[in-house]
């Protein structure tokens, strides 16, 4: 899989493009082959995060980019990360069900899934979509013998919980502690797996269009004849129109 050639990209990038960023992640896992035995919306969403980690890998690299600004004096702060070592911390197998027994309370759970997030995607307040996630993904709760509902369980309880998914699921939140080198704030920024990749493939349609407009407008080829060609004869043509 790469990028040479190019329709098979764009014609994701134009289906995608209209649509909300969760549409977007979607499309990408698909077109990464996520499926095996999963359907895409059936990953968790750490394991969703590998697969579009190696994505990246496989069409621009294998490192990361990355660039962002301190929240307390906005000085441009830049950070190479390399795939490798995040997927270093994908679990050998991830756990598809799990058990976490705090004192009286006994939880089967399973971690949750791009479905789940979906879900919760459409739930304003924060702490809504949390519940939901929790209901939607304990699938058994008990306290002593008695069956309840996980939402019955005290706040501490939940937190132990979310924490054991974390645990479990490493990859489904990927964090950076930074710092400052102008003023020494120290703050934590997360690395959207999906809204990175989508970036950098936006930035090549974009410059692919570019480029079929220029030939196309000089030669009067076909947007087909134009990705059909090689990137390196490609860019000889552009050289020879910009002369």
């Amino acid at each position: 899989m790469s990028l040479a050639g190019g329709t098979e990209w764009l014609q994701l990038w134009e289906r995608a493009v209209p649509g909300p960023p969760r549409r977007r992640r979607r499309e990408l896992l698909a077109s990464a082959g996520a499926r095996g035995a999963f359907h895409p919306a059936q990953l968790p969403v750490g394991r969703a995060n590998s697969v579009l980690l190696r994505l990246h890998a496989t069409l621009f690299g294998p490192r990361l980019d990355c660039r962002t600004a301190c929240p307390a004096c906005a000085q441009a702060l830049e950070l190479e990360v390399d795939v490798a070592d995040l997927l270093g911390g994908e679990p050998s197998l991830a756990a598809e069900q799990a058990r976490l027994q705090v004192d009286e309370w006994d939880m089967h759970f399973r971690l949750p899934s791009e479905l789940d997030v979906d879900a919760a995607h459409d739930e304003r307040d924060p702490e809504s979509a949390r519940r939901l996630l929790l209901q939607r993904c304990v699938f058994e709760c008990r306290r002593g013998e008695e069956p309840v509902s996980i939402l019955a369980a005290p706040s501490d309880v939940q937190a132990r919980l979310v924490t054991r998914m974390e645990e479990l699921d490493p990859l489904a939140t990927i964090d950076f502690q930074l710092a400052c080198g102008g003023c020494g704030h120290k703050w934590s920024s997360a690395l959207e797996v999906d809204a990175f990749l989508w970036a950098k493939l936006d930035a090549w349609a974009r410059r692919m269009l570019h480029e079929v407009h220029e030939l196309a407008r000089h030669y009067g080829w076909s947007e087909r004849d134009v990705l059909a060609m090689s990137p390196w004869k490609r860019q000889i043509y552009l050289d020879l129109v910009a002369a």
